[in-house]
């Protein structure tokens, strides 16, 4: 489920519309219900919490235990490290011993993530490694040590926050201002009506159900206009969730809207590589490139991604697209006739192979 204002349907109609005809059928995905939002703005007002805060829907969601500690025990160091930063989202207390056992584990992005959540938890156990987190880490977890080490709250930490703020990139110096300026909040508890995982979830449903709620928590900040701050959310759900394809493409295209490409194109590429021979992962950084005139660039993914669309026409008809702008009006033509056998009835296909024929068939200048 995603709940940002965009979808991957409608940036392309918005970003590429002029090229389809107003009967063009787009899958566009349903935005934050009210009730969703209510639900939001319930967590924005709890008692003592800073604006600035994270909204933590999933604390107190002990119904994910057996699954966390489960995974905290696994041979797989991506299981560890996410049941590991889970137990800190959580707000699970009575597991710090088992973090704290963590923070020896053999693999870095384990000791890491464990010693965020440590702090999370108002733990300094894990300060050490989150200040290097501060200092050297991706964005999102950036954002995770700041609340961590605010958490903490010991007259060296908040010095240390001092220290670092001009160091930070912008959204994270701001926020590091803000919470010196800030008494240290937790939730106590789960606000009642949270989006509770079946008392028996195992681990796949904790991970979605986590992700779920980063997403969701991304519709709060969309709509005060922090968009990097949804970037971090979102980013964090892909830790949980790496085969969330439509994640990718809309971190992309906020960092690209924030003037970032390079990043953007970095995302859509991790996307790539995270969900091999996914047709739309091979779209959402086609069709990058192809919105921003780079059609070489674009050709094979967005080829891979027409060649293996089951139900939606659009990637064929931007791979043709891509193709007529790059002069091979053949192959154009012969995309669109692709776009015909799979789908009968599409009618911008045919009016765009009409179309293409027609320039085929006129007169030399």
């Amino acid at each position: 489920m995603r709940y940002l204002r965009l979808s991957l349907s409608l940036l392309t109609l918005l970003l590429i519309g002029p090229l389809y005809s107003a009967g063009e059928s787009l899958h566009e995905k349903e935005p934050a219900s009210e009730e969703q939002h209510s639900f939001l703005e319930r967590y924005a007002a709890a008692p003592g919490r800073p604006a600035w805060a994270p909204l933590e829907i999933v604390w107190g969601q002990r119904s994910l235990d057996a699954a966390l500690l489960a995974g905290l025990s696994s041979e797989s160091p991506e299981q560890r490290a996410r049941a590991a930063l889970a137990l800190g989202l959580t707000g699970a207390e009575a597991h710090r011993d088992r973090l704290a056992a963590a923070l020896t584990d053999p693999v870095a992005e384990v000791r890491r993530v464990a010693a965020l959540a440590l702090c999370y938890l108002g733990d300094a156990c894990g300060e050490v490694e989150a200040r290097l987190t501060l200092l050297q880490g991706e964005p999102w977890q950036r954002e995770l040590a700041l609340v961590g080490l605010w958490r903490l709250d010991s007259p060296a930490t908040r010095n240390f926050l001092r220290a670092v703020a001009a160091e930070q990139p912008t959204v994270i110096g701001n926020l590091t201002l803000a919470a010196l300026r800030s008494p240290p909040w937790r939730p106590a508890y789960a606000l009642a009506g949270e989006p509770a995982a079946s008392p028996t979830a195992d681990r796949e449903q904790a991970w979605e159900s986590l992700a779920d709620s980063l997403v969701l928590t991304s519709d709060y900040w969309w709509h005060l206009g922090e968009y990097d701050r949804v970037c971090h959310l979102l980013e964090a759900a892909l830790f949980f969730s790496p085969q969330r394809v439509e994640l990718y493409g809309d971190i992309a295209w906020l960092q690209w809207s924030l003037g970032r490409d390079d990043q953007a194109i970095a995302v859509l590429k991790r996307g790539v590589v995270a969900n091999p021979g996914d047709w739309g992962a091979e779209f959402n950084l086609g069709f990058h490139y192809f919105n921003t005139r780079r059609y070489q660039e674009a050709l094979p993914y967005l080829q891979a991604a027409a060649e293996h669309t089951p139900t939606w026409p659009v990637p064929i008809h931007i791979y043709a697209h891509a193709l007529e702008a790059l002069g091979r009006i053949q192959e154009a033509l012969h995309a669109w006739d692709l776009a015909l056998r799979r789908f009968p009835g599409d009618t911008p296909a045919q009016r765009n192979r009409e179309r293409l024929q027609h320039v085929l068939e006129a007169p030399s200048p």
